[in-house]
């Protein structure tokens, strides 16, 4: 008797995500955007940036400055690194 209550759960489960994968599909077919809305940099992030890494500013500051979280700041900070190592001719 369990294992039947089992193998109905199981089946509705991927029949549920079936559907699931076939909705998410017709939504961008449409166009939907999925995940959260990115952060617009302003004007001047990089002096920031740049001033927070020499220790001018508080990372807090930074934040502040640029209207996002410490953790987006740290992301941006780490994008920029990578960008200025990239090798030449690579655009991130």
């Amino acid at each position: 008797m369990l294992q039947l209550l089992s193998y109905v759960a199981q089946t509705e489960r991927e029949s549920t995500r079936q559907r699931q994968r076939e909705g998410i599909e017709a939504a961008k077919r449409k166009g939907v955007k999925f995940g959260r809305t990115r952060i617009p940099r302003i004007d001047g992030y990089r002096e920031i940036i740049r001033e927070w890494k020499e220790g001018k500013i508080t990372g807090k500051e930074a934040a502040e400055r640029l209207g996002c979280s410490r953790a987006c700041l740290y992301k941006w900070a780490e994008q920029e690194r990578e960008s200025d190592n990239a090798p030449p001719g690579v655009s991130k």
